[in-house]
């Protein structure tokens, strides 16, 4: 009796049992639970893939660990302002070079990831993100940091399958296309759901392809028009005031002494707003904190003998707009034209890393801003 009662409810649990082995499986296919040892080695050594899962906890330890397997010399620090330098901009020795960079990270979450290496770099271009310093507003410790997540590795694994059966039973993303891995954008491989359904994830040298970097420069520039349209002084980084963040400045000067004891070389990198925005807010003349916070950062990094560049208005660099695809984020011909001021400055740092002519025959034969490589060209 008690046996058949229990093969009928295996019969009935069977259908359960299947989808939920169906899913473990398809979210391991998708590269959403696969290990991220597995995911960096296989970016390593194939050529063209990307990765975004759609639980990003994960990022914290890809980042690093693809840092540790290619052991650069240069190494790119910041958050989403420096996601388009790519490997080959630095084209004597791509190989040489990582972009850390992660979307939403803090100062707290540079600092971190610095003092986790196991290895250290020669040279570090680092970002001063001049939100990370406003003193009108409480910087967001957590943003999309998460820390390393071997402490609950069986959590990530549930919420990984769950998001999977929530994107494919809701319609969102397709058995096929799970199973295809293909790159919509660049059209090779991905790995994560985001990076699948999307076409946006990270590369093997840590920078970011967006899922729009593909579309024509028309459609960009129809995009960037309106973003600066409807741009308004919103969140930390355009939070007008008087204030600097002296926590912020404290920690900054602590993890510059640690990164002068080491006996490294650092460059400090704000990257540009939008010339327009940039006239907007010298306009509005209640941004004194920009000022203060220009001041200081000037003088402090002076005070640890490493150079730090503002740039404020490109249009004196060449910059006619299509540089950037929003209000403040440089595309891959603005970062590569920024890195470009950076080489000229500091041939000495870069000379065995960049040819320069090299870089200038890449700007000026570029079809699409957000392609400078021309990969995407049809």
């Amino acid at each position: 009796m008690i046996r058949r009662l229990l093969t009928k409810l295996g019969l009935l649990c069977l259908p359960l049992i299947l989808l939920t082995l169906a899913l473990i499986g398809l979210a391991w296919h998708a590269g959403e639970t696969m290990p991220v040892s597995a995911i960096v080695e296989r970016q390593q050594t194939e050529a063209a893939v990307i990765y975004a899962p759609a639980v990003t906890e994960k990022i914290w330890d890809y980042k690093l660990e693809s840092y540790q397997a290619r052991r650069p010399e240069i190494l790119i620090l910041g958050n989403s302002l420096m996601l388009q330098i790519r490997d080959a901009f630095f084209n004597k020795q791509p190989a040489a070079v990582y972009n850390a960079g992660v979307g939403g990270w803090w100062l707290q979450q540079i600092v971190d990831f610095y003092q986790s290496l196991e290895h250290s770099p020669a040279l570090i271009i680092a970002l001063m993100d001049f939100g990370w310093f406003n003193g009108e507003t409480a910087p967001d410790s957590a943003g999309t940091y998460f820390g390393p997540l071997r402490a609950d590795a069986y959590g990530s694994v549930r919420q990984e399958v769950i998001e999977t059966a929530h994107r494919v039973l809701g319609g969102k993303l397709s058995i096929a296309q799970i199973l295809n891995q293909r790159d919509p954008v660049a059209g090779g491989q991905s790995l994560g759901l985001e990076a699948i359904g999307r076409g946006t994830g990270y590369r093997a040298d840590g920078s970011r392809q967006l899922s729009f970097s593909g579309e024509s420069t028309s459609i960009q520039n129809e995009k960037r028009a309106s973003a600066l349209k409807d741009f308004n002084f919103a969140g930390a980084r355009f939070t007008p005031g008087s204030r600097i963040n002296e926590d912020s400045f404290a920690m900054l000067e602590a993890f510059l002494a640690q990164v002068k004891a080491d006996g490294l070389t650092l460059i400090g990198l704000t990257t540009p707003y939008h010339f327009l925005v940039h006239e907007r807010i010298r306009e509005a003349g209640n941004f004194l904190n920009m000022d203060l916070i220009l001041a200081r950062m000037q003088e402090l990094f002076a005070a640890y003998g490493f150079p730090y560049h503002h740039f404020s208005d490109m249009r004196a660099y060449g910059a006619n707009g299509s540089e950037w695809y929003d209000s403040h984020h440089l595309n891959e011909s603005g970062a590569l034209l920024v890195l470009s001021v950076l080489f000229e400055r500091h041939p000495d740092l870069f000379e065995d890393y960049v040819n320069q002519e090299a870089v200038k025959a890449l700007l000026a034969n570029m079809r699409n801003p957000m392609d400078v490589l021309n990969e995407l060209a049809k």
